[in-house]
């Protein structure tokens, strides 16, 4: 029998401390959270003001062109819900960015919070996103490209276009945006070149100024990346060598690399796994390999043999590493494999993924990223045909992709997706023709107003909207692995 006094000592959620709530808060999704908020004016307050802050960095959300940092966290949290809703959806906004370009080229294209940036052919084209510049202006270059008035303009929005040189000389093949500035770019060339450059600021007209010349004593630079914390540059060429250079080494105005190391093979790509490793595609029988970094050597420290994956010979053209304990390479295969990289891949084989479209398994993979650093879709750009490949991790098993996945199908592209970048609400592609856009959280989908963008149910539907370019209907397409062919339009009906 219960004496009456001890029923004052009961403890109920809502007595809960304080700080005890907070603890609770890492375990609890959106629709907990958002249940929680109506429970008291208490709870509201606690939920509005901790809940939903934890729940958005949590979610490790990375928008870099879309301004979410004005809203509150729980307009952010249904933001970013929205947004994965129209993942799963596969709707989005498709348009051409850029002009139609012509002519046979491999456009590069990088983006920062502040600007893209596309290498096509000879020109770089600089696109500014519409951030007021928090620093002064420098003062005009002492040296740098000439610029070609006839290419400026003639968009529907305001490009810069610069051409660097002469068509198949000095044709632009890899771009590293410096991190930490808001101008500087460091640019690859087929002849070997490579210049650190300060690309001029929104409402500017100046050629980009040289700042800096890396020159590799023979070949073409294939790829480019930053390495060492940010001190060394890796170049790859076409003489089947790796090259570093110090990127603190200023002195002179064209600097030498500090070590040039052999590879058995041409390399196709060299991207950062950690400050001080770099991984390697290339082709042959060990496509793709680890290697340590320190100023004066290079060493390998593992090498996949193609045999792993029943093939005599392969070649890995993307990679992408957004932590240093997972590595996603694109192979000519079609496949992309996810490396496990906290012990030797031999020893624990269990631990790799492999993600395929099975409609166009044979298509190489070209360009390869994620919506983001510990983002959850996985996005491939195929060699043909204009198709982007998208899988979610999430839902990944240790054999195959649970729901097959899905492919974007850029309308009547013939050409690669020669390169990709993504973020949570977004993904940018190059191809023969010119950069897409595709928007997971434009205003056609999610709403005129920012009350409609945070509140706004999206429907489970196949739907893609369109804008651009003469309101083209056949932009894109989408078609799930798991169905496959046929595709379909903006309003249902089979393509």
């Amino acid at each position: 029998m219960t004496n009456a006094d001890d029923t004052n000592d009961i403890t109920t959620f809502t007595s809960l401390p304080q700080d005890l709530i907070h603890g609770l808060y890492p375990f609890l999704s959106a629709a907990d959270l958002a249940s929680l908020s109506l429970v008291s004016r208490r709870f509201n307050v606690l939920t509005n003001h901790y809940g939903w802050k934890h729940y958005v960095r949590t979610q490790r959300w990375h928008n870099i062109t879309h301004d979410v940092f004005a809203l509150s966290w729980q307009d952010q949290a249904a933001f970013g819900t929205a947004i994965d809703r129209a993942w799963d959806a596969h709707t989005f906004t498709a348009s051409l960015i850029s002009r139609r370009w012509r002519g046979k080229s491999m456009p590069v294209v990088r983006v920062d919070g502040k600007k893209i940036v596309v290498g096509v052919g000879p020109e770089l084209h600089l696109l500014w996103l519409g951030q007021e510049d928090s620093t002064p202006p420098p003062p005009a270059p002492r040296r740098g490209f000439r610029q070609d008035r006839s290419l400026s303009g003639g968009t529907t929005r305001p490009w810069q276009v610069w051409k660097l040189g002469k068509d198949g000389v000095d044709d632009v093949t890899d771009i590293v945006l410096v991190e930490g500035t808001e101008d500087e770019a460091i640019v690859s060339h087929v002849n070997g070149n490579v210049f650190r450059v300060r690309l001029p600021r929104k409402g500017q007209t100046h050629v980009p100024e040289i700042l800096h010349h890396y020159k590799l004593s023979k070949g073409t630079v294939q790829s480019i990346a930053m390495a060492g914390k940010d001190k060394l540059l890796a170049a790859s060429s076409t003489s089947q060598e790796i090259s570093l250079f110090d990127l603190r080494d200023i002195a002179e105005s064209t600097s030498k690399p500090l070590i040039t190391t052999f590879l058995p093979s041409r390399p196709w790509i060299v991207h950062p796994t950690s400050p001080e490793e770099i991984a390697i595609g290339s082709s042959g029988t060990h496509p793709l390999s680890l290697h340590t970094l320190t100023p004066s050597s290079i060493v390998q420290t593992y090498a996949f043999p193609a045999s792993d994956y029943n093939l005599t010979k392969s070649a890995v053209y993307g990679l992408c590493s957004d932590t240093p304990s997972t590595l996603l390479s694109g192979w000519y295969d079609g496949a992309v494999r996810l490396h496990d990289l906290r012990a030797p891949p031999l020893s624990t084989p269990q631990l790799e993924l492999e993600f395929r479209d099975p409609h166009d398994a044979m298509s190489a993979v070209y360009s390869l990223t994620t919506n983001g650093p510990g983002g959850h879709q996985i996005i491939a750009g195929a060699a043909r045909n204009g198709v982007i490949r998208v899988w979610d991790a999430r839902y990944a098993s240790t054999s195959k992709q649970k729901d097959g996945g899905w492919s974007i199908f850029l309308g009547r592209e013939r050409s690669p997706v020669y390169s990709v970048q993504a973020e949570h609400g977004k993904i940018f592609a190059s191809t023969e023709s010119g950069v897409y856009e595709l928007d997971f959280a434009s205003s056609d989908i999610l709403g005129d107003s920012k009350e409609a963008q945070v509140k706004r149910k999206l429907k489970g539907r196949r739907e893609i909207l369109y804008k651009g370019e003469e309101d083209r209907k056949d932009l894109a397409h989408v078609y799930t692995h798991a169905e496959g062919m046929p595709l379909y339009h903006t309003d249902g009906r089979l393509v």
